[in-house]
């Protein structure tokens, strides 16, 4: 039984004319660069399904469409259906109920029937851009019913660049909360779902808003969430997914690290620095405009759906506690990075900056990860985040003014102006005597 329905408009074809029947009309180059950039990050996402099918519209620029997508996917058989050409959901449904043979089915068609066909199914309409795909989980194929998952649309945030934007259909109400009762798979699943959905939603606000300081440092706060989930579920995943899941997450809030190292330095300056203050906005621009072209050549979409697709094979297939409560899984791992946390904070050498920032880190996950998992923590496990946060902020100020010297001191030597180098001195001084005071004041329990 179809269990997941994928659809796809055509690419961008040639304009009608009257000497040009419409079934003839073929994809235009630009047509075919969009459709080659979406289809190199979706053909490998389904390349990883199993029992896929595409049926496609026998007019030429859907078949066209259809071929490319299938030579992404490892040449996928294409079935033309006349239903999707002549938009005959009708008959399109009863062919589908009749599917047995495959769990997740492309159809390659044309608007509006994409669209009209969406609202029938999930009862949400969408207007489907040429070369856009729409996956929608199915509840039943009698009548054909089920909800939106994902969009996948083509987007220029840079003239000729074209960008695979992944979004996910918004939900209703709170953020899911884990059950304690339910299975350590089921519940780790949802969480690492709900993550990565707020890190799509982090990477989209700052496409949209590249100067907003904010967006930056959300985005990489989700991604630090989603790697604490993964850290703390570290003994029941595979020692391969982990390591590679790690280091590309990784790896993807590294390309932030200077542009939010900049934003806090700027934010914190007060009045008596204007040459400090235009120089740190001077490399803001510049490391944005780095940034921004990177990250929109669609760098970020392969690793979503990869992502996307290790969650839904289920990263706990091989656990023997998969089964188990989470609760169960959860209160002992806790309690472990609870002590190794407290140990690490008692030993604290205040002029180890790498033990300070390694304390650091492992406290920002514990922070995390006690928030995530607060319904089924103990009560005096749970009691412990708003001392966790405390200490983390402390540690972060510490790590912060530790990493921002040696910048202004590159800096100093950068912009050579008298007036720069004397304000940065200054800068540097202060941040010498702030980094004293908080290590001298720095809690050696959590309170």
């Amino acid at each position: 039984m179809v269990q997941e329905l994928i659809l796809v408009r055509h690419g961008k074809a040639e304009e009608r004319n009257a000497n040009l029947p419409d079934e003839e009309r073929k994809l235009t180059k630009k047509g075919e660069r969009e459709l080659k950039a979406m289809f190199s990050v979706l053909g490998p996402y389904l390349a990883g399904r199993k029992k896929v099918k595409i049926w496609s519209s026998s007019l030429e620029r859907a078949f066209q469409t259809a071929a490319m997508l299938s030579r992404e996917m490892g040449r996928a058989k294409v079935i033309f259906r006349e239903s999707v050409a002549d938009g005959d959901f009708e008959s399109l449904t009863k062919q589908i109920s009749r599917e047995g043979g495959s769990r997740l089915l492309v159809v390659v068609g044309h608007e509006p029937y994409l669209s009209e066909w969406t609202e029938k199914i999930t009862g949400v309409r969408l207007d489907f851009r040429k070369g856009a795909a729409v996956s929608i989980k199915l509840d039943s194929v009698k009548p054909l019913k089920g909800e939106i998952k994902w969009q996948l649309n083509p987007e220029y945030y840079i003239d000729g660049v074209v960008m695979p934007l992944l979004t996910f259909q918004a939900e209703d109400g709170d953020k899911p909360k884990v059950n304690g009762k339910g299975s350590l798979e089921k519940e780790m699943d949802r969480l690492f779902l709900s993550c990565l959905k707020e890190i799509v939603e982090a990477h989209n606000e700052f496409m949209i808003a590249p100067d907003d300081p904010e967006s930056v440092h959300r985005l990489r706060v989700k991604i630090r969430q989603f790697r604490s989930v993964l850290s703390f579920a570290k003994p029941e995943v595979g020692k391969k997914d982990y390591e590679n899941i790690q280091n590309r997450t990784r790896e993807l809030a590294g390309e932030f690290t200077y542009l939010r190292q900049v934003d806090v330095m700027a934010g914190k300056i007060k009045e008596g620095y204007p040459a400090l203050l235009s120089i740190l906005r001077s490399e803001r621009e510049n490391e944005k405009k780095t940034v921004y072209s990177k990250i929109a050549s669609g760098t970020a979409a392969p690793l979503f759906f990869d992502l996307l697709q290790w969650i839904e094979r289920d990263p706990f297939k091989k656990s023997k506690n998969g089964k188990k409560p989470l609760g169960d899984f959860a209160g002992d791992r806790a309690e472990r990075w609870l002590g190794s946390f407290r140990e690490g904070l008692q030993s604290m050498d205040s002029k180890d900056a790498k033990e300070i920032h390694a304390l650091r880190i492992q406290g920002k996950k514990l922070r995390y990860m006690a928030t995530l998992m607060e319904p089924v923590l103990e009560g005096k496990q749970a009691a412990l985040i708003p001392g966790l946060k405390e200490l983390q902020d402390r540690l972060g100020l510490i790590c912060d003014i530790q990493m921002d010297i040696p910048v202004l001191e590159k800096l100093k030597d950068k912009y050579g102006s008298p007036e720069a180098a004397s304000e940065i001195d200054k800068a540097i001084e202060l941040k010498k005597r702030e980094v004293g005071e908080l290590i001298r004041g720095m809690p050696r329990e959590i309170k």
